[in-house]
């Protein structure tokens, strides 16, 4: 799936959007360490983390720019950080190829010393989404699903690749 998606992503032209609503411009996509899993990064010391399923590529057309991927994710079990997750995703910090819980990156501070000096995030230190189940949808940035501000909702989250291209195709 990388192989495919790789092609696709930075250059500023793609939007992600995310199960349970909202989206992100992705710039690259490689493996991750967490097996079955890859890696969406989004920016400077941060990334989105999933595990694909089956991905589909729908191709309209009547407007080959409004064509998209959808990558069904499967169940990711949540971490042990928090004591319980009730949505689509955890927000992790990763340090040294271990999950800590966000609040550290909020304060900057890894915890303290025994005589009380702080101890800072290392440069390393990188924001992670896990994204444990759902459906993301990569589109054109000039698509029509991405130009409709109600498509944020996850609407997409609920729909298989036909639904979406029959709901573009109605669009056009």
């Amino acid at each position: 799936m990388i192989d495919v998606l790789q092609p696709f992503m930075g250059f500023n032209v793609n939007h992600a959007m995310l199960p349970g609503g909202g989206g992100l411009d992705v710039d690259v996509v490689t493996h991750s360490r967490e097996t079955g899993c890859i890696r969406f990064d989004t920016g400077e010391r941060s990334f989105y983390l999933a595990k694909p399923r089956k991905l589909s590529f729908g191709y309209v057309a009547r407007s080959p720019a409004n064509s998209f991927f959808l990558m069904e994710l499967a169940s990711l079990k949540p971490t042990d950080v928090y004591e319980s997750v009730r949505s689509e995703s955890e927000q992790l910090v990763e340090v040294d190829d271990e999950y800590l819980d966000y609040s550290i990156w909020e304060h900057g501070v890894l915890g303290f010393e025994d005589d009380g000096q702080e101890i800072p995030l290392p440069d390393d230190a990188s924001v992670v989404v896990r994204l444990l189940r759902g459906n993301v949808l990569i589109v054109a940035k000039a698509s029509l699903w991405n130009g409709d501000t109600s498509t944020y909702d996850g609407r997409h989250d609920h729909m298989d690749a036909e639904q979406v291209r029959a709901i573009i195709e109605r669009s056009l």
